[in-house]
């Protein structure tokens, strides 16, 4: 076992007959994970790095929170799956002198999945990237969402299928004097798919492009609704799919005067698509998203839920599999004398999964994030709350794993005169886990983390509290270890 306590990293778990699990806690990594025969497994999750802030004079900030990422994954024989989630990165903010911004939100990536011989899918959902955002004097903005990419996918013979849904770019946006917008909306391009025999079809449905539009004295309003439906396709057996496309836009602003409303709603929804038998699909994605703000005199909010639900898939017998996402992400800011309230909450719930003899699992990812600052004179609060929950998993035969997750963290400061104080609890918790015969582990992981420090004036505190305690581990015939580690830092603190 390689442990290290501020990259927790646990190398090897034998599921069956002992592959490796790396598993880290600030970088949670899970490396290699038998599902019946020992193939591998890539699992992260939480990756939190905060490099510089400066609030008064706007240095660099390199943020990045949520990183999911499975890497293999073996429904029956062991193929591979690359499924990552939440990728939050911001690089440099400036609040009062306002250069460069990088923030990406969510990236999805599925890299391979094989639903019954193993062949290649890249899928990729919700990719956010404003690049250059200026407060003040506004110039450049690079403002990109929503990139789904299916790169192949074979259903029956792996043949390769290149599907891409909805990619927004800004890329020029003046906040004062309003010149060059390049605004584009909804490329879908499908480039390969052979279901049976492999032929090629290259389908690509509306490219909206906007490049000049002036923000000074007027008010705009565009509401596009798009309904895109296909009935029947023929997978192998001829089974029916209803694939419809919703996208309802709204955008109401005043750049100087008045505020901006843009309500985007997006419904996908693929109702039956037989893999091999002909089970039932149903996977919908709906994306909300609101924006009430004034740039100068105003505040802001940014309001978007994010619903992706997959009902029904069949991997080899045709259990089911109710998968949905949910993302609520509140923004209300102030950029010169408001205050700033984010406030996310990311459901996921994976409710019916069958590995080989189709038992439950429950699998809910809630992330609650709420934000609120004054960037001159007021403090900041981040409390963010993660609460990762899989209910019922069987392995071979059925047995229970309750794993919770819950990270809270509050982050209260004042960037010139007053103090900072960062406070987050992780408890990870692993009730039940049954790998061959159903022996009990409990592991939890606690980690209490307070930082005060003083931008100009005071120092840093730097506490941290690691509590790790596995109580029951069978690895094949059940045997038990209790292993608690407790990390703490109170010599920075007596300095206060």
């Amino acid at each position: 076992m390689d442990f290290s306590v501020h990259t927790y990293r646990l190398i090897v778990w034998s599921e069956f007959k002992g592959e490796q699990m790396d598993f880290s806690v600030h970088t949670y990594r899970l490396i290699v994970w038998s599902e019946f025969k020992g193939k591998q497994m890539d699992f992260s999750v939480h990756t939190y790095r905060l490099i510089v802030w400066s609030e008064f004079e706007g240095e660099q900030m390199d943020f990045s929170v949520h990183t999911y990422r499975l890497i293999v994954w073996s429904e029956f024989e062991g193929e591979q799956m690359d499924f990552s989630v939440h990728t939050y990165r911001l690089i440099v903010w400036s609040e009062f002198k306002g250069e460069q911004m990088d923030f990406s939100v969510h990236t999805y990536r599925l890299i391979v999945w094989s639903e019954f011989e193993g062949e290649q899918m890249d899928f990729s959902v919700h990719t956010y990237r404003l690049i250059v955002w200026s407060e003040f004097e506004g110039e450049q903005m690079d403002f990109s969402v929503h990139t789904y990419r299916l790169i192949v996918w074979s259903e029956f013979e792996g043949e390769q299928m290149d599907f891409s849904v909805h990619t927004y770019r800004l890329i020029v946006w003046s906040e004062f004097e309003g010149e060059q917008m390049d605004f584009s909306v909804h490329t879908y391009r499908l480039i390969v798919w052979s279901e049976f025999e492999g032929e090629q079809m290259d389908f690509s449905v509306h490219t909206y492009r906007l490049i000049v539009w002036s923000e000074f004295e007027g008010e705009q309003m565009d509401f596009s609704v798009h309904t895109y439906r296909l009935i029947v396709w023929s997978e192998f057996e001829g089974e029916q799919m209803d694939f419809s496309v919703h996208t309802y836009r709204l955008i109401v602003w005043s750049e100087f005067e008045g505020e901006q409303m843009d309500f985007s709603v997006h419904t996908y929804r693929l109702i039956v698509w037989s893999e091999f038998k002909g089970k039932q699909m149903d996977f919908s994605v709906h994306t909300y998203r609101l924006i009430v703000w004034s740039e100068f005199e105003g505040e802001q909010m940014d309001f978007s839920v994010h619903t992706y639900r997959l009902i029904v898939w069949s991997e080899f017998e045709g259990e089911q599999m109710d998968f949905s996402v949910h993302t609520y992400r509140l923004i209300v800011w102030s950029e010169f004398e408001g205050e700033q309230m984010d406030f996310s909450v990311h459901t996921y719930k994976l409710i019916v999964w069958s590995e080989f003899e189709g038992e439950q699992m429950d699998f809910s990812v809630h992330t609650y994030r709420l934000i609120v600052w004054s960037e001159f004179e007021g403090e900041q609060m981040d409390f963010s709350v993660h609460t990762y929950r899989l209910i019922v998993w069987s392995e071979f035969k059925g047995e229970q794993m309750d794993f919770s997750v819950h990270t809270y963290r509050l982050i209260v400061w004042s960037e010139f005169k007053g103090k900072q104080m960062d406070f987050s609890v992780h408890t990870y918790r692993l009730i039940v886990w049954s790998e061959f015969e159903g022996e009990q582990m409990d592991f939890s992981v606690h980690t209490y983390r307070l930082i005060v420090w003083s931008e100009f004036e005071g120092e840093q505190m730097d506490f941290s509290v690691h509590t790790y305690r596995l109580i029951v581990w069978s690895e094949f015939k059940g045997e038990q270890m209790d292993f608690s580690v407790h990390t703490k830092a109170p010599e920075l603190f007596a300095r206060f």
